[in-house]
């Protein structure tokens, strides 16, 4: 059982897109159900679907972005640790790529 990640509820994109969007759409879907039960059950299962899609996206846009500055400062990383003269564009570069 997943359990969920509650600090998604400070995403304000995650609470506009899922919480509030979804939400209606998936209430409209089922509006023709009357058991309380079953649409809550629904609701449950819509909203854990569209969940753990957002989080898999959002997980991977991260992921995207630290590789991507991994890349940024390996490459004057490498030219400073194999270079015996510092260059200071090189030094300015690295330390702008960490910020």
């Amino acid at each position: 059982m997943c359990k969920f990640n509650n600090t998604l509820l400070e995403d304000e994109n995650y609470k506009e897109l899922i919480i509030m969007f979804c939400y209606r759409q998936i209430v409209e879907k089922y509006s023709e159900v009357t058991d309380k039960q079953l649409l809550w059950e629904l609701l449950k299962m819509e909203l854990r679907s569209k969940t753990i899609k957002y989080s898999k996206q959002k997980r991977r846009k991260i992921k995207d972005i630290e590789i991507t500055l991994q890349t940024r400062l390996q490459d004057p990383d490498n030219k400073i640790c194999s270079s015996n003269i510092l260059d200071k564009e090189i030094l300015d570069r690295y330390e702008a790529a960490k910020d």
